[in-house]
């Protein structure tokens, strides 16, 4: 984030630095950061455009561009992940019995049953792509890993923020521009390849689009999979409405159906 503000990032927030000199600050067996607050709202979804879109994808490329000096050559943390946890879900239970006895009312029977079903079908033609994608070297640097829709502030059509920094890691960039991208428009492939376009001509980069696909397809799979397991299996509790959380499960299970997997 330092980093980011020198090269004069203004949609970054700025973290303010304790007496001696450190961003975080240790009390009650917490970690505490303090940062600038940012103008505007996380409306996109109420308000798309293709300026917006622009801005948002743009946005990103230049966070990356910044990031980028730290770049190398490297196999994608993403991909090897994501091998991993498709690997877990079809080794622990695609078994439809063994997932539906954690349903508590038919809504959740029918979301266990259609991400079953997802599991089941494109797991192995996923992860085979995957392997094969593991085998070449990209660039890697610090990127978000969590950017979407509700991460991006924008004031009318400007984007004056891009918050939660929380999940960064080094790994390639497009794994933040999957999943930008499949928040901002899940529903319009169009968009969706114009969102790609915009940021290769903000961020100077050959990002594969079949690439960027990819990784779209399995989040969204592994999405559905992990709302199935907060939900159904170990009932955690979140501070917001229970249907706005099988709203989004839900939404992943749209996108899948709709999806060429």
């Amino acid at each position: 984030m330092v980093r980011a503000r020198r090269a004069g990032i203004l949609f970054v927030p700025e973290l303010y630095s304790t007496r001696d000199g450190q961003t975080i600050a240790v009390a009650s067996d917490r970690l505490w950061e303090l940062s600038s607050w940012l103008p505007g709202s996380a409306d996109y979804l109420q308000a798309r455009s293709d300026e917006r879109l622009r801005n948002a994808m743009h946005a990103l490329a230049q966070l990356h561009r910044a990031w980028s000096s730290q770049a190398c050559v490297a196999p994608s943390p993403t991909v090897v992940d994501r091998i991993e946890r498709l690997r877990h879900w079809q080794q622990t239970g695609l078994l439809a019995d063994h997932f539906a006895s954690y349903a508590s009312n038919r809504l959740e029977a029918a979301l266990i049953r259609d991400t079953v079903f997802h599991l089941k079908s494109s797991a192995p033609r996923l992860q085979s792509c995957l392997q094969e994608a593991s085998r070449q070297r990209v660039q890697i640097h610090p990127v978000l890993r969590d950017v979407w829709s509700d991460h991006i502030l924008f004031s009318e059509n400007t984007v004056t923020g891009i918050v939660d920094y929380g999940a960064v890691r080094v790994d390639e960039p497009a794994t933040d521009v999957a999943r930008l991208l499949g928040s901002l428009e899940p529903d319009d492939q169009q968009r969706w390849t114009s969102g790609l376009q915009y940021y290769r001509e903000e961020s100077g980069s050959t990002l594969d689009p079949d690439r960027v696909g990819l990784l779209d397809r399995v989040a969204t799979l592994l999405s559905a999979a992990q709302w199935m397991d907060w939900l159904t299996i170990e009932r955690l509790q979140f501070d917001v409405p229970a249907s706005q959380l099988f709203a989004r499960w839900e939404g992943f299970l749209a996108r899948l159906a709709s999806m060429r997997l």
